[in-house]
């Protein structure tokens, strides 16, 4: 048995070097949502969309371990995406006015001027042609701005980007 043991040990493959010299910037990454906390206004004082400006109010949670983006607040199309960290990546998961809950991965990307989110998996959506949001992208052009981006995907594929570009409301 000893011996069985130690070939089952030994045969585990080894962690690449790759693997090791790119650990997850999640934690990092969640320290920059982190700087988010607080309400945003659109950065040209509307929405598009009848709001006068009002955008997401980010709100660190859960003893400072999960950021909490709402948007459309107290709008029966009120949207909330929690960011958090699955071992080393930042996630998030997008509970949607449309009824689905997409996940994503943030990229290890270099640099901290801009998160990219890309697809996982999506709570009550039976295929990728149901309409969700497949992709996001925040973008951190200077201090007290925010930029984001979202791919809508429907039938399989992109179908339109709804993008904000928004300001600190209190900086």
């Amino acid at each position: 048995m000893p011996l069985a043991l130690a070939i089952a040990c030994n045969s585990t493959p080894p962690v690449s070097s790759d693997e090791e010299a790119s650990p997850g910037r999640g934690p990092e990454q969640l320290a920059i949502l982190k700087s988010l906390e607080g309400k945003w206004v659109s950065a040209d004082g509307s929405e598009g969309d009848g709001s006068e400006g009002e955008g997401p109010r980010y709100e660190i949670i859960a003893n400072g371990s999960a950021v909490m983006e709402t948007v459309f607040e107290g709008q029966p199309h009120e949207m909330v995406t929690l960011f958090t960290l699955a071992g080393d990546d930042l996630v998030l998961t997008h509970f949607c006015a449309l009824g689905n809950q997409p996940y994503m991965r943030a990229r290890s990307s270099a640099g901290t001027d801009e998160i990219v989110f890309d697809y996982v998996s999506a709570g009550d959506l039976s295929s990728l042609d149901e309409m969700h949001m497949h992709d996001a992208r925040y973008s951190f052009p200077g201090p007290d701005q925010l930029e984001t981006a979202w791919t809508l995907w429907a039938g399989g594929a992109p179908q339109d980007v709804h993008s904000s570009s928004l300001v600190r409301a209190n900086p």
